[in-house]
């Protein structure tokens, strides 16, 4: 990839450089220089440009999105992207219209992305429908190999607790069997 490109789909504070504080102190992992390189990290953030919405994060080119939070307006087209990852919560619903005036998680794909990685289970809303052919749940190391690049376009990484309880179920039950629980 030659940049990341980060949809926050507003203004945060007065300019780009409220925006590289607040990403420099997270409130979990602390100071973003001190995790990437222990006490003698320096100034990871640099070359910010509030116009563009650029700035380099630890060298790495990092382009802000500040102009739209529904997915299907958001330019991922115009900024040449092709994997989304939707960390929103938002829009679950894989049988949901891509210009559902209030959002859904195939409006990445009408706004150009290729694929959509959603970081939560899938919620269909409307009772009756089924599964779309192009979406999938999938746990790495459990049924990635379910996953096929030329149909999926929409893909759940299920949900943190899944993952987790999925890692420890999957070895008891090829080795004791559901049966035995």
């Amino acid at each position: 990839f030659s940049e990341i490109i980060i949809n926050i789909g507003r203004e945060v504070g007065r300019d780009l450089n409220d925006l590289a504080a607040a990403i420099e102190r997270d409130s979990s992992y602390g100071r973003l220089a001190t995790y990437l390189h222990g006490h003698k990290g320096g100034r990871v953030i640099e070359e910010l440009n509030d116009q563009t919405g650029a700035m380099q994060i630890n060298g790495v080119p990092v382009k802000i999105l500040r102009e739209s939070r529904n997915p299907s307006q958001i330019k991922w087209q115009d900024n040449g992207v092709q994997l989304v990852v939707d960390t929103t919560g938002a829009f679950k619903d894989p049988t949901a219209d891509a210009d559902d005036p209030r959002g859904s998680i195939r409006g990445h794909l009408h706004a150009g992305a290729e694929k959509v990685l959603l970081s939560a289970p899938f919620k269909i809303s409307a009772r009756g429908l089924e599964m779309p052919d192009d979406a999938i749940t999938t746990v790495m190391g459990i049924n990635d190999e379910e996953y096929s690049a030329s149909k999926h376009s929409v893909i759940s990484a299920a949900s943190c607790t899944t993952t987790c309880l999925s890692y420890m179920i999957k070895p008891l039950m090829e080795s004791i069997g559901a049966n035995n629980f």
